[in-house]
Order: structure tokens, then sequence, then C-alpha cells
């Protein structure tokens, strides 16, 4: 199992949504969401927080829904916790093709 300690999506091939490959994360995470994005984490369908663009430290302070599910497992003395990450590109993209 990785856990992740910087958290980021660069979006080279545009995509409007993009789920993080890890489900993994320490407290103490570098999350860096950059212009035009928001990251969203959800876990068991709920939504615990929405990011804007900047940097954080991911602490359960950050993302109070979060505390309630967080395992009590440790890694380096930071505790450990799963959700899902969704990376939203926020920017007007005018060439897409729906396919419709």
């Amino acid at each position: 199992m990785k856990i992740w300690e910087v958290i980021e999506f660069l979006n080279e091939d545009k995509s409007l949504i993009q789920k993080h490959q890890c489900e993994d994360f320490n407290t103490n995470s570098k999350l860096i969401v950059r212009e035009g994005q928001e990251a969203v984490f959800i876990k068991n369908g709920e939504i615990l927080d929405i990011f804007k663009p900047g940097r954080y430290t991911l602490k359960t302070e950050n993302i109070p829904l979060l505390s309630k599910f967080i395992r009590n497992l440790t890694t380096g003395g930071t505790n450990s916790y799963s959700a899902e990450l969704y990376f939203i590109d926020t920017t007007d993209q005018l060439s897409l093709k729906w396919g419709t």
C-alpha cells in the first residue's frame, strides 16, 4: 500500500474530471490544487470537502467530516485515512466533442 505525501494533478490531457490513482493518504500530506481546478474528497458517497486552488497540508481540521472516518492506523507517527479524491477542471473548454 503506497501512502502519498504530495498529491497533485497536472491535467496534461485536459480531462474534465480525474480520480486520483490512490485512495490512501497521510495526515500532513501536501495537496496542490492548481488554478482552474478543484479537489473533492469523497468517502462512502459523501462529499467530505472541496478544495479551491492553493497548497494545503492535509489535517483532520481541514476536512472536518473526514475525522469520523479516520482509521486507527499510524504510519511514521501520522494517521492514514482512505477516501476517493477527484480533481475537477473548472476552466472553459470550448472544443469538446461529446459524440452526440
